[in-house]
């Protein structure tokens, strides 16, 4: 196993100073664990952006500058995380036709809210000079998606 290995032979590396620096304290299942969030955030977010975007841009998208108000679009458009986890309705309350009850299970739908004409003026067209764009493309609130700030460094 790999950590074993970084255990037993130090290196330069995030996974070497979780397993030694003393004051993280990390069981192998929690160093394991993190890894494994850490790729998916600096990875499949990225990944999806980048090839979302350049299909769109080979299908005849508008590109404009300056290219980070063309990757908001991107972000918006194509939403490369589409929904969230499961969160819990704190209070009961009406929302959308419907009662939502305390502890209530609730899932939303970003790819939607990132495509609502009352939010955004023409939502299904891609505006690569959108502004302003709040879209919520990579979630929101504590819930926020890891790897966006990677995903817009690296697109």
């Amino acid at each position: 196993m790999e950590i074993t290995h970084i255990r037993d032979t130090p290196r330069d590396g995030l996974l070497s100073t979780l397993i030694h620096d003393p004051t993280y304290d990390l069981t192998d299942d929690e160093i394991l664990s993190l890894a494994f969030i850490l790729f998916i955030a600096g990875h499949e977010t990225t990944l999806h952006l980048i090839s979302d975007s350049v299909f769109a841009i080979s299908e005849g998208a508008p590109f404009n500058e300056p290219t980070s108000l063309a990757i908001e679009d991107f972000m918006r458009f194509f939403s490369s995380v589409l929904m969230t986890k499961p969160l819990f309705v704190r209070e009961t309350h009406d929302r959308f036709r419907q009662t939502l009850k305390q502890g209530d299970k609730v899932i939303a739908q970003l790819i939607a809210a990132n495509h609502d004409p009352v939010r955004f003026e023409n939502a299904t067209d891609l505006q690569t000079d959108r502004r302003p764009n709040a879209h919520i493309g990579f979630g929101f609130g504590p819930h926020v998606c890891l790897g966006m700030r990677l995903a817009r460094l690296e697109t």
